[in-house]
């Protein structure tokens, strides 16, 4: 059994999935885990993205190419998030991982707003 099929099954495991919950929550084709189980096909790429959305792991995490299950941020890697505002966003938007730089920019500056007009 290869690497990405075995942590996918250990997952379903800690998770007490069936394959076929597996398949409708994480929006699978029908009868794909038993098609991998059987050796007949791979997860694809798309499986496999979508199975790391759904379990909250990386895709290196399911290839084996790590043992780290932490997935990437969801592509806010570039995002200024001024320090003292980070547990404020957090709080917000649980990590902020939606929120666009602007969303940020424009909650601080609501913040500072707030903060201002209270002080004078």
């Amino acid at each position: 059994m290869d690497i990405t099929l075995s942590r996918i099954l250990e997952l379903m495991q800690n998770e007490g999935l069936t394959a076929h919950q597996l398949e409708v929550r994480a929006g699978l084709s029908n009868a794909s885990v038993q098609a991998w189980r059987n050796g007949r096909n791979k997860p694809s790429l798309d499986a496999i993205s979508k199975l790391s959305d759904y379990f909250d792991v990386s895709v290196d995490y399911l290839l084996g190419k790590t043992d780290d299950h932490t997935p990437p941020s969801k592509g806010n890697n570039n995002l200024f998030v001024p320090k003292n505002y980070e547990n404020i966003l957090i709080a917000l938007n649980n990590g902020a991982d939606n929120l666009s730089q602007e969303d940020i920019d424009n909650i601080v500056k609501f913040i500072e707003f707030t903060k201002n007009n209270k002080q004078g």
